[in-house]
C-alpha cells in the first residue's frame, strides 16, 4: 500500500537527501553517527565554515571547550533568510586540504533504481496514519509503504540537540512553521527530514539540450509525532512535464503538467494543490506561495487532513474552501480566528460573517487575515463562516463550531479551588497571555503576563448596584483595553473562564444585605423561588439501571463533563451517576434515581428564553444552590475548629 506526499515532476536524475531527525538510537545507527563525526574530526573545516550555508556536512558532536551552542536573534534572522534549507552533496578539495565526503548525496538513485527507502525511527503522522519509514523517489515524490531494503542512520532529537547545526535547524523550523502557518503557534518540531531535488532533468529528454533544462525544489517534513507540517521550497522550475505525459523532448513543456499534492494511498482521500497541479500555472510555483514572506515557499499541515498555509491566487469557483484556526470558539465571543484562503493585499477590507453576525477583520500578510468572533452569539454547534474582500461576494466558506461556556476551552482559571471558599485570603488568576496578544509588553491597564493575584479583602467595602447582588454565579473575562493600538482592531479578543461562584467577591455585600447567616438566608430564598416554578422532574427521562444501558442509548445520554461516569422538555435534563460496578446511584431527588436538572447544561433553542441559556441557566438554577449549602456547612463548622 502506498501513501504518497506527491510532488511528481517526472523522472529525475539525482536526489540530495538530508535526514535530520530523532531516534531511540539503535546501536548500528549510533555507531554510524559516531563514525561520521570521528571521520569529520580528522579534517579541518574552513575558518569561515557555516553549517547552515555550506555544502559540507557538519560535525554534530558538542565541542567540550565551547559547550552547548547558543544563538542570537540576529543569527536566527540570518539563517531564516534563504529560501532553501541546507543540503550537503559533498566533494573533495585536496589542494585546499578541505574534506568533503559523499554526505547526503544519493548517487545510487538513478534510472535503474528509482526508489530509495529511509528508516525514520520515529512516528510521522500523515493522513491519519503514523509511519516510521519513507521512500524517496527519483520521480520527485516522497511515499510510504510496507517494505524496506536498507536502513540509514538519522540525526538525534532536535529538541535536545546542543550542537550548532541541530540547535539552529530546530529554531529555524520552529519559527518558519509557527509564523508561516495558522494554528501552529505551539508547534515544537521534534523530528525533521529534508529532501532536495537539485538540478534534476526530465524523463525522455534528448541530449544535449535537455540536460540543461532542470528543476530545483525541496521538501521539508517536520513533526512532533502529533502534528506534521510540510514545507515545499521551489527555487527553479525549468520544465513542467516529461515525454511520457506528452511533453517536448527538448524543454519538458506541453502535455499534461505534473501532479502537486497529497495522496492517502488507500483510495480514500487525496488533495490536489490548485491552481498549480496538472495545470500550466504549475510554472508559477516559484513565484507564489509567500510563506514567511518568501516567494516559492508553500506550507501545509498534513497529519490528519491537508491544510494549506498559502493563499489561492487564482480562484475559479464561487464556493471556495476557507481554512482557519482555531476551528471553534466560545458562544460568548472574543475568539481570535486566523484565516487562510484568498490572497490578501495591505489595507484591504476584510469582512467575516459568522452565521448572521458580521465583523470587520484585518490583513496580517498576503496569506493571513484575523477576525474576532462577535459577542453573545445565540447559537451553538456548526455555523457558516464566510469571508468577503472589499465588500464583494462571500465566496470563501467554512464551518465554525460554537461551543457553550462549559464545553469551550477554559481561557481564564484559578490555580487552586480556593475560589469556592467563602472568604479566601488570596486568589491567583491565570490565563495564556499568547491567546490575547503576542506582546507581553502591550500598553494595557495591567501587564499581559498571564497571571494576576487577587486579594478578596480589597472588595470588603465595594458597593455594587442593588440589582447586581442577586448574581450568584458568573464568568471572568480578560480582554485588551486598547485593541486598536495593540492589534489594530476595534473589537478586543476576550478570554473566558468557566462559570464560577462569586462569594469571594460579593460575600461582604451579601453579609450587609442578609446578615451574618447570609448563606442560609440565600439558600432559603432559592427554595422559595424554586417552589414557585413549574414542576419538571416527572418530565425528564428515567435513568437506566445499568451504565451499559445508558452508553447504548446514545440518542438520550452522553458523558457528563463534570462527572467521572457516563452520564427534554422545557430544557430540563437528567444526570445519571453510576458506581464503579456500573449500577445506578440512588438519590432522594426522585424515586427513580438520578439528579434531575431544571436547566440542561447544553441549553435549548431559542437561547434568548429564560432557563434555556447554555451553561449559565444550569449554573444559576441547579449548581449555585449547592454552593449555599457548602457555605452554610463551613459557617457552622468554624466555631468547632
Amino acid at each position: 500500500m502506498w501513501r504518497k506526499i506527491s510532488y511528481n515532476f517526472g523522472a529525475v536524475c539525482g536526489v540530495l537527501l538530508l535526514v535530520s531527525a530523532a531516534t531511540e538510537a539503535q546501536d548500528a545507527q549510533s555507531q554510524s553517527l559516531a563514525e561520521r563525526n570521528r571521520q569529520h574530526a580528522q579534517y579541518k573545516y574552513p575558518d569561515n565554515y557555516d553549517p547552515m550555508f555550506s555544502r559540507i556536512a557538519p560535525n554534530t558532536e558538542v565541542d567540550p571547550e565551547t559547550g552547548s551552542y547558543t544563538m542570537t536573534a540576529e543569527r536566527l534572522e540570518q539563517i531564516r533568510e534563504p529560501l532553501m534549507y541546507p543540503f550537503y552533496d559533498g566533494g573533495v578539495d585536496e589542494e585546499a586540504d578541505e574534506y568533503w565526503d559523499e554526505n547526503d548525496y544519493q548517487e545510487h538513485l538513478n534510472s535503474g533504481t528509482s526508489l530509495l527507502d529511509k528508516k525514520l525511527n520515529f512516528l510521522l503522522p500523515f493522513y491519519g496514519f503514523a509511519f516510521n519509514y519513507t521512500w524517496i523517489s527519483l520521480n520527485g515524490y516522497i511515499g510510504f509503504s510496507d517494505h524496506l531494503r536498507t536502513i540509514h542512520g538519522v540525526e538525534r532529537d532536535l529538541r535536545t540537540r546542543k550542537d550548532r547545526f541541530g540547535f539552529e535547524l530546530h529554531e529555524r523550523l520552529l519559527w518558519d512553521i509557527r509564523e508561516g502557518m495558522i494554528g501552529a503557534e505551539i508547534f515544537d518540531p521534534k523530528h525533521a527530514f529534508i529532501v532536495t531535488w537539485k538540478n534534476v532533468t526530465f524523463n525522455g529528454g534528448q541530449q544535449p539540450r535537455a540536460q540543461y533544462v532542470t528543476n530545483t525544489f525541496q521538501a521539508v517534513i517536520a513533526t512532533d509525532e502529533v502534528m506534521t507540517y510540510a514545507i515545499m521550497n521551489y527555487e527553479h522550475l525549468g520544465w513542467t512535464t516529461h515525454t511520457g505525459a506528452g511533453g517536448s523532448t527538448d524543454d519538458g513543456q506541453g502535455g499534461t503538467p505534473a501532479f502537486v499534492g497529497f495522496n492517502a494511498g488507500n483510495g480514500t482521500r487525496a488533495y490536489e494543490y490548485l491552481p498549480y497541479s496538472q495545470r500550466m500555472q504549475i510554472r508559477d510555483l516559484p513565484s507564489y506561495g509567500g510563506a514567511n514572506g518568501k516567494l516559492g515557499r508553500h506550507i501545509f499541515r498534513i497529519d490528519e487532513h491537508i491544510f494549506p498555509g498559502s493563499c489561492n491566487p487564482d480562484p475559479q469557483r464561487t464556493n471556495l474552501p476557507l481554512f482557519f484556526a482555531p476551528e471553534s470558539g466560545n458562544m460568548l465571543g472574543g475568539t481570535v480566528v486566523n484565516v487562510t484562503g484568498p490572497c490578501f493585499t495591505p489595507k484591504q477590507r476584510v469582512t467575516c460573517r459568522f452565521e448572521d453576525w458580521e465583523v470587520e477583520g484585518i490583513v496580517r500578510d498576503a496569506n493571513r487575515a484575523t477576525c474576532i468572533t462577535p459577542p453573545g452569539m445565540k447559537t451553538s454547534g456548526y455555523i457558516d463562516f464566510l469571508i468577503s474582500q472589499d465588500g464583494g461576494p462571500f465566496y470563501w466558506k467554512g464551518k465554525f463550531f460554537i461551543e457553550t461556556p462549559m464545553t469551550a476551552p477554559e481561557g481564564v482559571w484559578f490555580d487552586d479551588m480556593n475560589y469556592q471558599l467563602k472568604e479566601p485570603e488570596r486568589l491567583n488568576l491565570k490565563w495564556d497571555w499568547k491567546n490575547l496578544t503576542y506582546s507581553q509588553g502591550a500598553q494595557e491597564s495591567l501587564p499581559n503576563r498571564g497571571e494576576l493575584e487577587i486579594l478578596p479583602a480589597d472588595f470588603l467595602n465595594r458597593r455594587n448596584l442593588p440589582q447586581l447582588l442577586d448574581i450568584t454565579v458568573g464568568l471572568l473575562q480578560v480582554n485588551l483595553t486598547n485593541p486598536v493600538a495593540t492589534m489594530e482592531l476595534d473589537q478586543t479578543p476576550v478570554l473566558w473562564s468557566r462559570p464560577i461562584p462569586l462569594a469571594w467577591y460579593f460575600g461582604p455585600q451579601w453579609k450587609r444585605k442578609h446578615g451574618k447567616n447570609w448563606a442560609e438566608s440565600m439558600c432559603q430564598d432559592w427554595i422559595n423561588f424554586d417552589r414557585e416554578m413549574k414542576l419538571f422532574a416527572y418530565e425528564v427521562p428515567k435513568c437506566p439501571c445499568l451504565i451499559r444501558q445508558a452508553i447504548a442509548s446514545k440518542a438520550f445520554y452522553v458523558p457528563d463533563f463534570s462527572c467521572d461516569k457516563d452520564g427534554f422538555k422545557d430544557a430540563a435534563g437528567q444526570q445519571c451517576c453510576y458506581d464503579r460496578d456500573g449500577y445506578l446511584m440512588m438519590t432522594t431527588d426522585n424515586k427513580w434515581g438520578g439528579n434531575p436538572q431544571r436547566a440542561h447544561n447544553q441549553g435549548m433553542m431559542p437561547y434568548i428564553e429564560a432557563n434555556k441559556v447554555p451553561s449559565l441557566s444550569h449554573w444559576a438554577l441547579d449548581v449555585s444552590p449547592f454552593m449555599y449549602t457548602t457555605y452554610t456547612v463551613l459557617l457552622v463548622s468554624l466555631p468547632t475548629l
